[in-house]
């Protein structure tokens, strides 16, 4: 993994490798959200990656320009021009990528075997290599190049980390014997070793080395352990923090593996822990630092597939933050609504699943969703069907259509589509057919658009299923009408269907292209030309906002229609949302781009209907900023407008891990779920946000409703048991404490005191007391007849059932009022954003029905089951 350079003033980047050879980009602003996923080419293993900026003239190119003015534009063009990406791996070769295409633009071969790093030095302009043989190898990546030049000493261990002093006179390299080397850059040899500290059985693989400012080396190592170190030291099975300390006392019994003199390395510094954390349960292989204006970060990833991220300054106090196994913006599941199917997406095939089905006297049991109850199943979620197709690369992306008829997939070559046929009710009769020739755009009028390339980053098909909806790596939208063809429907075979590209939305690519935006488009499709955008756009970008944004970082990430497929909305990452009129296969509008003034970017759009529209378009930001659009009126909401994202309460921004999608309940009008990896919140548009202090979070308030009930029958039930004692003698032998059942009936024969009942619940204290029946009778019970005795017993009953209704009454009141202070309930009786953390990690949701939200999880242990080693040693001897 890797973080753009500092010297690039735009949008900071994490890349991250997969073992698969794919290469995820997260976007940082204090968190990290996943922007997009470039594909590894098939057969292409992933070992490691770096970024390249060079921001300085090198001495050629200041003989090349000669005044000053020409070296300050040269030096303007360089600091302007995107970072270069980087990747190496087993098979021996480096490769740059080309960020606007996602697809590999130049490689050359090592002629070293494997590549297990590579490290760029700081003036951007020479690239090492750290390779099988043992070897280090400089290549210089200056103009635009990748060019061999030199090898540095050989080792006979295999060299599997790198990093350049700040100087870039040194470089680092830890191996797999434990050792970290130093090598002098300029003359090629090994100046210094550390041996690490290990047990007399095993060997610490030193996976990764970074320098952090002022000459702190960190490395991460194969106990699932990252350490920080002053200069270099050896390394095993922590995460260490270390500062430098001056001292040259005792110098002899330190460090005696050291190939140098101990005397001559101690004189001017020693180490000192600062820090130790154990993050990952396998082998970390690689570490990255990320310095923004609210302080620093250390990344670290390895074998067990998490991304972890930890203050760097004080890595002892600091709570790790672990991202999900599998980044739940890369939709890997996707889902049929109609047939309860669900898509989930692996890195070469698909599989098709069939969601278990619920008892039907437990459905209303799906709005419960606070008490976190699970349906009852009358058959459990069961997989129906494995695709594996021929790809050029891992698989980009895929989606189900609602009637879950059909699959789309694309790899980095091209799209393909395949229709599920058969009974969906009975899986053993459900079958696979791949459709051909589906994708055929009429000839191009545009001629930067004709040799552009066209796998996708987003699919989608329409709630209709209707339209297939294709957003390009090349920010382009492609509408493919599927009509069932009724002249070639044959009785007891499958309908057959035509498919047409209708519309080419190219709203998301013209900020970039100046041939397009020139051409002679119009806003809707005419019948020499399905290329459409806004020629009046809005959205035009600045230079400042280029600089942010270029069209390299920029990339399709959304896609949604509304309930009746009318309107079809698309954000990418750079801001833009764009809404286009399927009915009339125009560009309805755009939206202002808030990106800039929110600070992020959209991720997430959805259709619902409320109260105030009917068509309404919610967009979650990646700041978890959430706000309503009126399309019909193409102004904010009136609920957004009452609602600003800045009055939200403020858990919602407290997450480490950013919302990952909505989804919508059909049977609730206006009601959003939004969820992350580790958390659903229902959102009512139809609602004010309501008060701030109210306890959002499901199982907090229970809790704290549950503890303020058992503190007033505690309360009240020492309270009856005081009062008695202060009305009788004690009586040691036979004193009893009361229990509740006993309360009860104290309670509805009037025998409890309302005067502590008052001081709980602060209310007055005057409750008229109950008459009581005694066990001697009164003077007028023995004088008066039988029947002024009679009127007089049911009296009293009915004036006791009157007392018990109104002490009943003033305790319910007053509990009440404990509830709304302590924030349980609120006045209006609206509960808006309203929480659990029941469920997690969460690869996806959705409702596949009124009232039923399917949740599917992946538990941490399943995942690291299994993991494979990180490293296979082999061993030789009469022990082993």
């Amino acid at each position: 993994m890797a973080h753009t350079p500092s010297t690039w003033k735009g949008k900071k980047y994490l890349a991250v490798g997969r073992a698969n050879g794919d290469i995820e980009l997260w976007s940082f602003n204090g968190k990290y959200v996943l922007e997009r996923n470039i594909p590894g080419p098939k057969g292409l293993s992933l070992e490691t990656l770096v970024w390249s900026h060079q921001v300085e003239l090198t001495a050629e190119d200041k003989e090349l320009y000669e005044t000053k003015e020409e070296r300050n534009i040269a030096i303007k063009n360089l600091t302007s021009a995107p970072p270069r990406l980087f990747s190496a791996g087993t098979n021996g070769a480096i490769i740059e990528w080309s960020l606007s295409s996602s697809l590999p633009k130049k490689a050359l071969d090592s002629y070293g075997g494997s590549i297990w790093k590579l490290s760029v030095n700081n003036a951007n302009t020479t690239i090492s290599a750290a390779t099988d043989d043992g070897y280090i190898r400089l290549f210089d990546i200056t103009d635009g190049g990748l060019t061999y030049t030199k090898n540095l000493e050989h080792t006979k261990n295999k060299i599997l980390s790198l990093c350049w002093s700040e100087d870039d006179s040194k470089i680092f390299g830890g191996s797999d014997d434990g050792c970290i080397r130093c090598w002098d850059v300029f003359g090629g040899r090994i100046m210094n070793r550390m041996t690490a500290n290990r047990d007399s059985d095993t060997i610490t693989i030193v996976w990764d080395l970074i320098m952090l400012n002022g000459n702190i080396l960190a490395s991460g190592d194969s106990c699932g352990n990252d350490r920080t170190y002053l200069y270099a030291s050896g390394v095993d099975n922590s995460v260490i923090q270390f500062r430098d300390f001056h001292n040259t006392k005792n110098s002899k019994k330190k460090f005696k593996s050291s190939a140098q003199p101990a005397e001559s390395i101690l004189s001017v510094t020693r180490w000192i822990e600062m820090g130790f954390k154990r993050s990952h349960s396998h082998d970390v292989k690689a570490i990255s630092v990320q310095n923004y204006t609210g302080g620093t970060v250390v990344v670290s990833g390895g074998v067990d597939g998490q991304i972890i991220v930890y203050e760097s300054r004080r890595i002892s106090d600091s709570l790790p933050v672990h991202f999900p196994f599998f980044p739940t913006q890369n939709g890997v599941l996707s889902f049929s609504d109609v047939d309860r199917l669900m898509l989930m997406r692996e890195s070469k095939d698909l599989k098709l699943w069939k969601i278990g089905q619920a008892s039907s006297e437990s459905q209303e049991l799906a709005k419960i969703l606070d008490n976190g109850t699970v349906l009852e199943k009358e058959n459990d979620s069961e997989p129906i069907i494995t695709i594996q197709p021929i790809l050029a690369s891992s698989i980009v992306c895929s989606s189900i259509s609602p009637n879950g008829r059909w699959i789309a997939l694309s790899d980095n070559e091209q799209v393909k589509l395949f229709r599920v046929l058969g009974n969906l009710d009975k899986t053993d009769s459900i079958y696979i057919k791949k459709v051909e020739n589906f994708f055929n755009i009429p000839a191009n009028l545009i001629k930067s658009l004709e040799n552009l390339s066209k796998f996708a980053y987003k699919l989608y098909f329409t709630k209709d299923s209707r339209y297939l909806v294709i957003g390009t790596n090349e920010l382009l939208l492609y509408v493919i009408e599927m009509i069932e063809d009724e002249s070639e429907k044959k009785p007891g075979l499958p309908s057959e269907y035509k498919f047409s590209v209708s519309m080419v939305n190219c709203q998301h690519r013209a900020p970039f292209d100046t041939e397009l935006k020139n051409s002679d488009c119009e806003a809707h499709v005419t019948s020499d030309n399905i290329h459409v955008f806004l020629k009046n756009s809005s959205f035009t970008l600045s230079q400042d906002s280029n600089l942010l944004s270029p069209k390299g970082f920029c990339s399709i990430n959304s896609i949604a229609s509304s309930y009746d497929s009318k309107y079809l909305a698309s954000s990418d990452t750079s801001g833009h949302i764009t809404i286009s009129d399927l009915e009339t296969m125009s560009v309805h509008s755009e939206l202002p781009n808030y990106a800039i003034e929110f600070s992020s970017f959209p991720i997430s759009l959805i259709f619902l209907e409320n109260d105030d529209s009917k068509y309404n378009l919610a967009i979650v930001y990646s700041n978890n900023y959430i706000i309503l659009w009126d399309v019909a009126k193409s102004s904010l909401s009136r609920w957004s407008v009452e609602n600003p994202p800045s009055q939200f309460p403020e858990f919602l921004f407290s997450f480490n891990l950013r919302i990952s999608n909505l989804t919508i309940d059909p049977s609730e009008t206006g009601v959003l779920y939004a969820w992350g990896s580790n958390y659903v919140c229902k959102i009512d548009t139809n609602s004010p946000i309501g008060d701030l202090k109210l306890i959002r979070n499901v199982y907090n308030r229970n809790l704290v409703q549950n503890e303020i009930i058992a503190d007033i029958k505690k309360y009240l039930l020492e309270s009856s048991n005081t009062n008695s004692s202060q009305k009788r003698p004690s009586n040691t032998n036979s004193k009893k404490r009361m229990n509740k059942k006993d309360f009860y009936k104290k309670l509805a024969r009037g025998q409890t005191s309302s005067r502590f009942i008052a001081d709980f619940f602060d209310v007055p204290e005057d409750l008229p007391s109950i008459p009581k029946k005694t066990d001697e009778p009164s003077e007028s019970d023995q004088i008066g007849d039988s029947k002024s005795k009679t009127d007089s017993h049911s009296e009293s009953l009915q004036n006791a059932d009157q007392k018990v209704e109104e002490n009943l009454k003033r305790i319910k009141n007053g509990l009440l009022s404990n509830f709304l202070h302590a924030g349980v309930i609120s006045e209006s009786g609206d509960f808006n954003f309203s929480y659990t953390r029941r469920y997690q990690p969460i690869m996806g949701a959705s409702f596949i029905g009124p009232n039923q939200l399917v949740i599917a999880e992946r538990p941490e242990i399943d995942v690291i089951g299994i993991l494979p080693p990180a490293l296979i040693r082999k061993k030789f001897g009469a022990n082993e």
